[in-house]
């Protein structure tokens, strides 16, 4: 029951959120807030009175939610661009890493005939001392 609930409730939030978070949305709270404009320009307090509390909240929290989403997007695609270019410079990485590898693997060898000519260069040096 209590899941229902909870389901309930983020699937209502969700859709409120969706619907206030418009331009449209924030265009219909614009209009509704100037209609009662007129009964607040008799003095200074009742004007500030009414712009605070109707025309910023409402308008603004449409607004925000917009510009939030916009930014968002703009984080999300960015993220994107980055993980991309990070895949590239590491695949490029590995394939560094596996050249590497080959140089490595063939320097050894040649290391190794190296010592074996050497070895035997030795070894020849000195049965030529003991004749």
């Amino acid at each position: 029951m209590l899941k229902k609930m909870s389901d309930f409730n983020d699937n209502l939030a969700g859709g409120v959120t969706k619907v206030v978070g418009t331009m449209w949305c924030a265009y219909v709270f614009a209009f509704i807030a100037l209609c009662s404009l007129k009964d607040n320009l008799h003095d200074m307090k009742s004007f500030i009175a009414w712009f605070s509390s109707q025309f910023l909240q409402l308008v603004l929290l449409s607004i925000i939610m917009v510009g939030t989403q916009y930014l968002n997007k703009a984080s999300d695609l960015r993220a994107q661009q980055d993980h991309e270019t990070l895949m590239a410079e590491f695949k490029q990485m590995k394939e560094i890493h596996r050249e590497l590898h080959k140089e490595l693997k063939l320097q050894i060898e040649e290391l190794k005939v190296l010592a074996a000519a050497n070895g035997q260069a030795i070894t020849a040096a000195k049965s030529g001392d003991k004749a």
